[in-house]
């Protein structure tokens, strides 16, 4: 793999791409600490297995969003890929909203009935819930 500094891109990107990198860095552990370091939904501590997931995508946030810890949740790689595909969501109190594009048999295997966030959600993360809710609802 080709690190940053050894790519062909020029010294803006280059420096562009390790702010972004370091912005990431913080964000997570600024995410986990606010969640007691484990998956939100599913209570894993093992940090390599959870990812920061960003509510309000990336590329639709202002600068200051990206690195807003209430703008993430601590969840497990495969509740990641989902929550990032717009596959499941969570409501306003915590249980998920799983797309229509997820068949009965298919979340089961995925064990995502009845899940749920385990702790209460902060205003200002609810704030970007809504957000992906929306997103959600309308992929759906």
């Amino acid at each position: 793999m080709t690190s940053i500094l050894d790519s062909g891109a020029d010294a803006t990107e280059k420096e562009r791409l390790v702010n972004a990198r370091i912005g990431q860095g913080a964000f997570l552990c600024e995410l986990l600490a606010k969640w007691g370091h484990y998956c939100c939904v599913t209570g894993v501590t093992t940090e390599e297995a959870i990812r920061a997931s960003h509510i309000k995508p990336w590329r639709d946030s202002s600068n200051a969003e990206r690195i807003d810890p209430y703008n993430g949740l601590p969840l497990i790689a495969t509740l990641d890929a989902l929550f990032d595909r717009l596959l499941i969501s969570f409501a306003p109190d915590g249980s998920i909203i799983i797309s229509k594009r997820i068949f009965e048999a298919e979340r089961r295997l995925l064990g995502l009935n009845g899940l749920r966030i385990a702790a209460a959600i902060d205003p200002r993360t609810q704030t970007y819930l809504e957000h992906h809710r929306v997103r959600v609802i309308d992929s759906a």
